[in-house]
C-alpha cells in the first residue's frame, strides 16, 4: 500500500480541511452535511480520500453551473 493510499484513509485532520475548503469553498457545506448526517451509534468519520474526492464533485457542479449560466446568457444576447 502507497502512502497517498494510506493517507486518504485515514480520517481527515481540522487542518486538512481547512485547506480543501480554501481551495474548494463548496466542500464545507457537504463536509458539515456528511458529518452531521452521522448516526449518534456511527463512528464513521470523514476521511482525507472522501474529503478530496466531496471537494472535487462540488467544484465539478460550480464549474458546469458556471459554464451552463453561460451558454444560457449567449443565447439570451442571441434573442435579443
Amino acid at each position: 500500500m502507497q502512502y497517498e493510499d494510506f493517507r486518504d484513509m485515514q480520517p481527515a485532520t481540522p487542518e486538512q480541511l481547512q485547506s480543501i475548503i480554501h481551495d474548494a469553498p463548496c466542500a464545507g457545506e457537504a463536509f458539515r452535511m456528511a458529518l452531521q448526517t452521522n448516526t449518534v451509534t456511527s463512528s464513521a468519520t470523514l476521511t482525507f480520500g472522501d474529503a478530496k474526492k466531496m471537494a472535487s464533485e462540488c467544484k465539478d457542479k460550480e464549474e458546469i453551473k458556471a459554464v451552463r449560466e453561460k451558454q444560457l446568457n449567449a443565447l439570451n444576447d442571441m434573442s435579443k
